[in-house]
């Protein structure tokens, strides 16, 4: 029968890697993180000046390597210094091979997605050796990394998915070298995550039959040999101190208008439930997961925790009786997880951001337990066998679940309370009575096979359609960050200026310049992290100085801070050469930078003041004298001219 071969093809348990199975969802699964990649991979190649945001943050200083670019560069310095060892090596060998990081950080996306996918399939198989299991898996966790820009920064954190998957997929399978390479990979490349590593190998230690204790002997040498490689890796951070100095304490950041919520790193946010459940640094939960079309993955985290109950119910879903006991590595990861998201806020800022400690290990935990947790229901809707003497209530669990989860759907497309509660009993109502049909009809074959089509359709078409149906809600899919250059011919100026020149500017577009012009800027809005004292002090002091010196009437003053910074050029909006930075001006284009501009007080204040007043800027008097290239509104002004001009 039809129907029998699809739902063994679909849902048999095989575990050779050579079976045509294994091989059709593998390739299946590799064919889709492909597209999401080249989707990417498109928009990254889209132009000549195209940069991923926070690339400009982490990649661009890599071009030191290839080139004498960014000599006695302040910012270049310090990002290079707290780049991890692993991920700093990895775009060196690549700049001494001549190519450009740069370019590098668009295309490794690519290999990482895959890398990711491989894995992932791979821990699915170790946990349900059911290769749909695999690429529902696969489905889930590509969706969900395309859906945040992680992987298309090409930054450390892009390699967080590929390591840490191929640690536990090493794990489960207790290869003890490659798990302890992974180990050390994760550490060299993305250290915030070694905790998270430390922290499995630990629990994994020990065990509980009633009291606490350690696991079997094998079990235990295998995660010891683990965890003291994983300590050993941790120690460098924790013992070297950066040259930067120490990390802002809780104390000194809630008085910073850079850690508020309108500030450059919002943290501190009034809404108690954005900041602990969808903030991007607070928060527990994928902060993407808050604005996504019909509340996709919120669905699918409730679709993974379905897994216990089909336990419990285990003859109404025989499929799950061949899950392995490696299963218990779900659970472990989120105690895990959440022990360190907790952590974190208590030791605020020690640990660095909350958020990093949930929201990646989220998007992985859900694609597995989702991508399990379908194929069994799957498999429970082929298996489905009515049964005349059932009530109509019905001991049915499929249809039960079943109505739940059509429920908490119609739920979250209405508003008001009355109207979810109205949703939910319609929902639960609806498929009381499918199910009261199919008893009635319990020994029509053809109703069966129909319903049990029905479902996989549904499962099938939900799943692959998402990432369309984000596009019709003109959702950013596959979210990538990246910045399109706007002043083509600004860059191709400063291009062909000294490498050693400094650019001033309150402009947002400063923070693109040293990426599409290969010049240092004083400072520039991407680059102005509140992170360790040393670095951020000096930036501030940079900003202040800036603030004052653009609107200062003293031209005694301007020329003091050009002198004092060794500035070449100055990059103005001309409508901002008397007009400040004010956060009320909403026609501004913008406004998030006048904003960041705001918080460096009292120098903000100060020239809003002289503005009222009327006091024209000694920079303003000179831009038409000392002006040296214009285009689209921004003028760039020589820094000599204005202190020799007469």
């Amino acid at each position: 029968m039809l129907i029998t071969r699809a739902h063994k093809f679909l849902t048999a348990p095989t575990t050779k890697t050579s079976s045509r199975q294994f091989i059709f969802w593998l390739t299946l699964s590799i064919t889709l993180a492909l597209l999401f990649s080249l989707l990417a991979l498109n928009e990254a190649f889209s132009s000549n000046y195209v940069v991923q945001d926070d690339a400009r943050q982490h990649v661009v200083w890599m071009r030191r390597f290839l080139d004498s670019s960014f000599p006695n560069d302040f910012i270049a310095d310090y990002y290079l210094s707290v780049a991890p060892p692993g991920y700093t090596a990895f775009y060196r060998a690549f700049a001494i091979a001549g190519i450009d990081p740069v370019v590098v950080s668009k295309i490794v996306p690519v290999v990482l997605g895959l890398i990711s996918t491989v894995y992932g399939f791979g821990v699915s198989m170790q946990i349900l050796p059911v290769p749909t299991a695999g690429f529902m898996t696969t489905l889930i966790l590509n969706q969900n990394l395309w859906l945040k820009d992680d992987l298309a920064t090409g930054t450390a954190r892009a390699f967080a998915y590929p390591l840490f998957l191929a640690f536990l997929y090493y794990l489960l399978r207790r290869s003890l070298l490659p798990c302890l390479a992974t180990v050390l990979l994760i550490g060299l490349f993305y250290p915030s995550f070694i905790l998270i590593v430390a922290g499995i190998l630990f629990v994994r230690i020990l065990s509980w039959d009633g009291k606490l204790s350690l696991s079997r002997r094998k079990n235990y040498l295998f995660c010891a040999i683990g965890l003291g490689l994983a300590v050993l890796v941790m120690l460098p951070y924790v013992l070297t101190p950066s040259e930067f100095g120490q990390t802002y304490t809780l104390a000194q950041a809630q008085a910073m208008p850079e850690f508020s919520a309108d500030g450059r790193t919002s943290f501190f946010i009034p809404n108690r439930r954005e900041f602990w459940l969808f903030a991007g640094r607070s928060g527990f939960f994928p902060s993407e997961w808050r604005g996504l079309p019909y509340n996709y993955f919120p669905l699918l985290l409730c679709v993974g925790l379905l897994l216990p109950l089909m336990w419990r119910y285990n003859v109404r879903f025989p499929l799950v009786k061949q899950i392995t006991s490696a299963v218990i590595i779900l659970p472990q990861i989120a105690l895990v997880s959440v022990s360190l998201f907790l952590a974190a806020h208590l030791l605020l800022f020690k640990l660095y951001l909350p958020s990093r400690y949930t929201q990646p290990s989220l998007r992985m935990l859900t694609a597995i337990a989702a991508g399990i947790a379908l194929t069994v229901l799957l498999d429970a809707a082929f298996r489905v066998k009515l049964r005349a003497q059932q009530s109509i209530l019905g001991k049915s669990i499929v249809a039960v679940s079943l109505a739940a989860l059509l429920g908490v759907l119609l739920a979250f497309y209405t508003t008001f309370s009355v109207r979810q509660i109205a949703a939910v009993a319609a929902g639960v109502f609806l498929l009381l009575l499918i199910d009261a049909i199919w008893l009635a009809r319990s020994n029509t074959t053809s109703k069966q096979s129909f319903a049990t089509i029905f479902l996989a359709a549904i499962l099938a078409i939900g799943l692959i359609s998402y990432p369309a149906l984000l596009l019709s809600k003109d959702f950013n899919f596959p979210a990538t960050g990246y910045q399109v250059g706007k002043f083509p011919e600004l860059y191709a100026f400063f291009a062909q200026q000294p490498k050693d020149i400094t650019i001033a500017s309150l402009e947002r577009e400063a923070s693109n310049l040293p990426a599409f012009s290969h010049r240092s800027v004083l400072v520039a809005r991407e680059f102005a992290i509140p992170y360790h004292t040393g670095y951020y002090n000096e930036l501030r002091q940079r900003l202040l100085d800036l603030i004052d010196a653009q609107y200062s009437p003293d031209r005694e003053q301007l020329s003091s801070f050009i002198q004092k910074y060794s500035v070449d050029f100055f990059v103005v909006d001309r409508d901002r050469l008397l007009t400040p930075y004010l956060p009320s001006d909403r026609g501004a284009r913008e406004v998030n930078n006048n904003l960041w501009i705001n918080q460096y007080q009292p120098a903000a204040a100060m020239a809003e003041t002289r503005f009222k007043q009327g006091i024209v800027p000694a920079m303003a008097k000179l831009a038409d004298r000392c002006s040296v290239f214009e285009t689209q509104g921004l003028r760039v002004i020589q820094a000599e001219c204005l202190t020799k001009a007469p």
